[in-house]
């Protein structure tokens, strides 16, 4: 028998829509407490499923594996309510198996999650402030889930050890469960100095990987590119205004917030005093009374080395800035993002909503900066 998905199906019924009998494949199955968890995709999209009735029983005999396709004789959604609101649960009563998951061995498709499509829409501006701000409790964690942060505890951390690879562990905890974390090689060499037991971290860019057992349980992998910043919530910040920014002495430590307004390309300075990369760009001062091109309601910010390669914005973003330094370079004055300066893009706190929906009441016609009438290099 081929192994055609029904293309879409699962879009369709998070949004209510009865199909009949729609053929999916199972990518993965996990046991939360007492009930079984899966991720069914058509191809084009996944969802989470729980597994009830004789679906739990074909768990329990082994029937049912990772990448078996199958038919959904009987199944319904639920609206499951949670601290940020709620959400569509597919709850799967009875299904046929087409085609055991050990004959097929793979992932059918490229999807993406069924919530991708609820996007559409939005403008920019407001898909990537909820992307960048869009957590996961770790119990919500599954192989297709890898694309957004989670928010965690360590609760435990052990010491580099070797075997073929050099490793480290951590455990990480939140309010819904727990997860075990693993880095290897560059990794572990990279973070095994930053994660501290009894912080709290924002983790993007890992990937999950299932346990050899029978409930195929998660550990989450750091790689070498994986962004982790503590968590906002533990920082205090005292924002300044461009007022104050214009008048401290040079060498002040200032946290600023904005939104941004321009930013340049990646600059490769010739100068020997200060050679490497460099970037800047000018963040709105929330608090003028009107937004305008001018230096005195607006921050010039100079970002360089890692700071100017891996910030990545589109739209016209947040941004706040924790402990940048006022300095002065080619007679203007700039807050300078250095080695202790931390730069959060679209951070999820108050303050920064209310920065999002003060720009986007005020600023729909806000024309481009030019480069020329800002900056000199």
């Amino acid at each position: 028998m081929g192994m055609n998905l029904n293309e879409g199906c699962i879009k369709d019924i998070m949004l209510g829509t009865k199909i009949n009998s729609p053929i999916v494949q199972i990518l993965s199955i996990e046991k939360v407490y007492k009930w079984q968890k899966a991720v069914v995709s058509d191809g084009v999209f996944f969802t989470r499923a729980m597994l009830v009735e004789s679906a739990f029983m074909l768990v329990c005999s082994g029937e049912l594996q990772p990448y078996s396709v199958v038919v959904l004789d009987d199944y319904t959604t639920v609206k499951m309510h949670h601290a940020k609101g709620h959400s569509m649960m597919l709850m799967i009563h009875r299904m046929t198996i087409l085609k055991r998951g050990d004959a097929i061995a793979r992932q059918i498709g490229n999807p993406i999650s069924a919530t991708t499509f609820q996007f559409k829409g939005l403008s920019s501006f407001e898909k990537s402030l909820l992307e960048k701000t869009k957590t996961l409790s770790i119990a919500e964690l599954d192989p297709g889930n890898d694309c957004w942060s989670i928010k965690a505890r360590i609760v435990s951390k052990t010491y580099i050890q070797k075997s073929n690879d050099e490793f480290f562990n951590v455990e990480l905890a939140d309010s819904s469960g727990s997860i075990s974390a693993t880095a290897y090689n560059d990794a572990c060499r990279k973070f095994i100095h930053l994660l501290e037991v009894d912080k709290v971290y924002q983790i993007r860019r890992y990937y999950l990987q299932s346990e050899e057992t029978t409930c195929r349980k998660l550990r989450l992998i750091l790689k070498h590119d994986s962004e982790i910043e503590p968590a906002i919530e533990n920082i205090q910040f005292n924002f300044s205004t461009s007022r104050f920014f214009n008048d401290a002495p040079l060498y002040t430590s200032i946290d600023i917030i904005g939104v941004c307004l321009y930013m340049s390309n990646l600059i490769n300075s010739e100068d020997k005093s200060r050679k490497g990369l460099f970037r800047f760009m000018r963040l709105a001062d929330p608090s003028a009374d009107l937004i305008a091109n001018s230096n005195e309601m607006s921050w010039p910010v100079m970002l360089s080395g890692d700071a100017a390669e891996k910030i990545n914005i589109s739209s016209t973003p947040v941004i706040a800035i924790k402990a940048a330094e006022i300095v002065m370079k080619s007679g203007h004055r700039y807050a300078s993002v250095n080695q202790v300066s931390q730069v959060f893009v679209n951070p999820d706190i108050e303050k920064a909503r209310e920065v999002a929906v003060q720009h986007k009441n005020r600023l729909q016609g806000l024309a481009t900066l030019s480069e020329n009438d800002h900056f000199v290099f």
